[in-house]
Formats: C-alpha cells, sequence, structure tokens
C-alpha cells in the first residue's frame, strides 16, 4: 500500500514538473514572437513584423507599408533612421485569458522624448502551429 502511494505521489510529481515545463515553453515562445513584432514594427522593418503577426494583424502591417511606400524617398528615409533609434523595453508577462499571453512593453522614442506603453497580445495557431501576435494595444 505504501510503494503504491509513492508510485502515485511520484506520477503526480512528474505529471507536474512536465505540465509546468511545457506552460514555461509556451510562454518563452509567446514572449520571443511578442518582442520580435514589436521591436521589428517600431525599427520600421515591417515585413519581419508581419511574419510574427496572425493573418488580420498581418493585413494592417501590409497597409502600414504600403502607405510607406508612398511617402518620398527622403522622408522615408528619415523614417527608417528615426526608428533605428527606438527602444524597446519589455515589462511584463502575464497570461491572459486562459491561453494567451499579453506582453508589456516600453517603447522609447528619442527624437521626441517620449515613452509609450504598449501591451501586445499573443496567442498559439493550431492551424499555423506557432504563437502569433493577435493584438496591440
Amino acid at each position: 500500500m505504501i510503494l503504491k502511494s509513492r508510485y502515485i505521489v511520484a506520477i503526480i510529481c512528474a505529471v507536474t514538473l512536465f505540465v509546468s515545463g511545457c506552460t514555461g515553453s509556451g510562454e518563452k515562445k509567446a514572449v520571443q514572437a511578442a518582442d520580435g513584432f514589436i521591436t521589428a514594427y517600431y525599427k520600421a522593418d515591417y515585413e519581419l513584423a508581419k511574419q510574427y503577426a496572425e493573418p488580420n494583424l498581418a493585413a494592417l502591417v501590409q497597409e502600414t507599408i504600403d502607405m510607406v511606400s508612398t511617402l518620398p524617398e527622403d522622408v522615408a528615409a528619415e523614417l527608417k533612421s528615426l526608428s533605428e533609434e527606438t527602444e524597446v523595453i519589455q515589462k511584463g508577462v502575464n497570461l491572459f485569458q486562459e491561453e494567451d499571453y499579453i506582453v508589456s512593453y516600453d517603447v522609447i522614442i528619442p527624437e521626441e522624448g517620449e515613452i509609450v506603453a504598449h501591451s501586445v497580445i499573443v496567442s498559439f495557431s493550431e492551424e499555423r502551429d506557432r504563437w502569433e501576435v493577435v493584438e496591440i494595444r
């Protein structure tokens, strides 16, 4: 009886470690997607930002690409130059709506001396088998 209960406790511990290990891995990959998206977006690498986004958000990023492509060349170059100086600082990660993560950031825009707070919501897409950004606030 004692031996049986030790096996049960060992199995429960193993399952708990496995589940917490999977959650940690999911969180890490979710944060990588959020970091990749917001950094690329604020560095004006919109094509890279689209790779981290779910299709609806990627379409909005494409609209940004289309808009920037209509700018005069010197203005677009200045935008790119200024965006390279932008700093993105991760502030925290929280579980959001059971399976999604919300990652908080401060974005420092040096030219304006302004700090903009953003939250990025990341969800796992079963269809595309990856973590992807679904919303930025």
